[in-house]
């Protein structure tokens, strides 16, 4: 009798007492519920990341780059031409035509009140050097179109360049005013009259 009282004694106790028993990490995965991503809504996403932001680069077309004052500012083989970056090439229309002229003998008065005539690849200067200036050749381009003459301005500081760019004239047109960043110069040019070669 007494063993009997010990034995239901025993196991009152023991049902008392709740031995802690260790999680199955397996089990633990098993039972874990994966829930899908929640976006807070104090939380920033970010922008989907490409080779050119994670570089902090742009994919710009120079081509159209506006303010340029000098040619390095353009990519390779294109000219800082009226403010913009391009080609002498595109001034004219090429193809698609018979007969093609070119221009040469160009009639130039200047803002010095210098009267010129000069062939392509030929200038002069203003401001003892301080700008120069050069009849640039352009491609051979399709008679009945409209003559532009390309200028080089080149700007000098004490004789060392400190730009370079192309200002375009027409026939019976001045250019726009042509300034010196290190003094007080502004100098312009008429195209008078071209002699136009065709062939």
């Amino acid at each position: 009798m007494k063993f009997a009282i010990l034995i239901v004694t025993l196991f009152i106790l023991t049902g008392c007492f709740l031995i802690p028993v260790e999680k199955d990490p397996v089990l633990a995965v098993i039972n874990e519920t994966i829930e899908p991503d929640v976006v807070l809504e104090n939380e920033t996403l970010m922008p989907e990341e490409t080779p050119e932001t994670v570089l902090g680069l742009e994919q710009t077309n120079q081509t159209n780059q506006t303010g340029c004052t000098d040619n390095s500012e353009c990519v390779w083989e294109e000219q800082c031409i009226d403010g913009s970056c391009g080609k002498i090439t595109e001034l004219y229309e090429t193809e698609g035509c018979d007969i093609k002229c070119n221009f040469d003998n160009i009639e130039i008065e200047t803002s010095d009140g210098d009267l010129f005539t000069l062939s392509r690849g030929k200038g002069d200067y203003t401001g003892g050097g301080a700008i120069e200036w050069v009849v640039s050749s352009g491609d051979d381009y399709c008679q009945g179109e409209e003559i532009i003459i390309p200028v080089k301005i080149i700007k000098k500081n004490y004789g060392k360049m400190i730009s370079e760019e192309y200002v375009t004239v027409g026939v019976g047109e001045a250019s726009q005013i042509i300034t010196h960043p290190t003094s007080s110069i502004e100098f312009t040019f008429e195209i008078l009259s071209v002699e136009e070669t065709c062939g």
